[in-house]
């Protein structure tokens, strides 16, 4: 039995640098659901100091999330940075209560994805 050292870890991004016009939150994960082995979700959204969920395409949708650049974080360290491309199509697009458990977004050059250990046994996996 191969056991995995790879573990979701949180992104956070912050577009424009200094001028956000908002933050996104998400996660990126070594899944089988998805078309590639590695993808990524993208969850909450800050606007105006308010949290909003991402769970539609609609909520989706109002924000320019086609091409993004992502810093990685985890245990309070950044690991890197890395591209997501939203090129998946969705696997049941009829399904509007699917998309919050389909919609997956490419990260682009998989090789920037970190290997962390699970040491602690803090993760399933």
């Amino acid at each position: 039995m191969i056991q995995r050292t790879l573990i979701t870890v949180m992104i956070i991004i912050f577009p424009f640098l200094a001028r956000a016009e908002y933050i996104l939150l998400g996660v990126v994960e070594e899944t089988n659901q998805a078309p590639d082995s590695i993808a990524a979700r993208v969850l909450f959204s800050k606007m105006n100091n308010q949290w909003q969920i991402l769970n539609t395409e609609q909520s989706q949708d109002k924000l320019d999330i086609s091409k993004v650049t992502w810093t990685l974080a985890f245990d309070g360290k950044s690991l890197g940075k890395i591209t997501t491309i939203n090129d998946y199509e969705l696997k049941y697009p009829d399904c509007t209560w699917c998309f919050h458990r389909d919609k997956f977004f490419r990260v682009e050059d998989k090789s920037l994805f970190p290997k962390l250990g699970n040491k602690e046994k803090r993760f399933s996996d």
